[in-house]
């Protein structure tokens, strides 16, 4: 099992370790003074509760940073993650050039946050949490409980500023599921992963979250039975298929999906379960190599994903062929 490890201290600026196996590593975080760091590079924040009690211990991290008219990651010599001190206080150390940036903050019983237009130099800013909204609700089929069936969530219009989801849940024996914390006053997409080895599924469905501090009830949601699709791979001349093929299948709109990395020397079928009677992207890669064709015929876009509608236990035969081009002959000399 892996852990994140973050630190901070009075004075100085905080490190982390993003993967730390306790059984196999042992973790080292270097935390530098900031005495003599300019003012005008530092920023100097507050966390606080919805009801204006400071958080400790809650973690921030640096999302996009401005520097003149370019965004990006935070640069080499920038804090890019810290954690508050017991009194909800943190320092973020910035570097020459940057002119504002994105704090994106977790803490314990709060909706995480995002927040914009920060300026190092500036006088301490307190940074206010909220409880966020609730939605919650029962998945059934004809009356009766599906359980254990997971649920992707995540924002309609992501983007700067909505810092939550995707995320995942399940429901429990009885069918129900239900996702707090969120930002509210949002519209959210809630559908079943593809993958499961579940009978019955929920299509994509639209929702939006309360205001804050409120709960919604979607009161009981309809199944639908999933059917199986399975995928073979060819190549159009008969030769040899690449080592490895990434596949990767999902609804428009949603984050999860179904994800498998095939390997040929084993095999050459995929086979998905959980699958509604909905429209899938899905998007097959192989190094060296492209789709040439397919039985059924799948559509395909400008961003190489191919579409299907799903109504019906098929067998799809997807046919690679070579993406390398071959060298021309040279010229005979006249």
């Amino acid at each position: 099992m892996e852990f994140s490890l973050t630190a901070g201290a009075v004075g100085y600026a905080g490190d982390f370790e993003g993967l730390f196996d306790p059984e196999q590593t042992q973790a080292t975080l270097r935390l530098k003074s900031i005495a003599n760091v300019e003012p005008r590079l530092l920023f100097r924040g507050r966390l606080l509760s919805p009801n204006g009690r400071p958080l400790g211990g809650g973690i921030v991290e640096v999302g996009s940073v401005r520097r003149g008219f370019r965004t990006s990651s935070p640069p080499i010599g920038m804090t890019s993650l810290t954690v508050t001190r017991e009194d909800g206080s943190f320092d973020i150390v910035c570097v020459a050039g940057v002119s504002d940036f994105q704090l994106k903050v977790k803490s314990v019983g709060c909706c995480d946050a995002s927040f914009t237009d920060l300026h190092p130099g500036k006088a301490p800013k307190d940074l206010r949490m909220t409880e966020g909204a609730t939605i919650f609700g029962r998945v059934v089929s004809a009356g009766i409980p599906v359980s254990n069936l997971k649920i992707s969530i995540v924002q309609k219009n992501l983007g700067i500023g909505l810092a939550q989801t995707p995320l995942v849940i399940s429901t429990n024996t009885m069918g129900y599921f239900i996702a707090d914390r969120l930002p509210s006053d949002r519209t959210y997409i809630l559908a079943g992963i593809p993958g499961q080895a579940a009978r019955h599924s929920i299509p994509a469905i639209e929702t939006s979250a309360p205001k804050d501090g409120l709960a919604a009830d979607l009161g009981d949601i309809q199944a639908e039975r999933t059917i199986p699709l399975t995928f073979t791979f060819g190549t159009v001349d008969g030769s040899p298929l690449p080592r490895k093929i990434g596949f990767w299948l999902s609804q428009p709109g949603t984050w999860e999906g179904f994800k498998h990395e095939l390997d040929t020397s084993k095999g050459r079928t995929i086979h998905v379960h959980g699958v509604n009677e909905e429209v899938f992207k899905i998007s097959i890669r192989a190094q060296g190599y492209k789709v040439d064709s397919s039985e059924p015929f799948l559509q395909q876009d400008m961003n190489g994903q191919h579409c299907l509608r799903a109504e019906q236990p098929t067998t799809y035969k997807i046919f690679l062929k070579s993406a390398v081009p071959i060298p021309l002959p040279p010229k005979e000399a006249a």
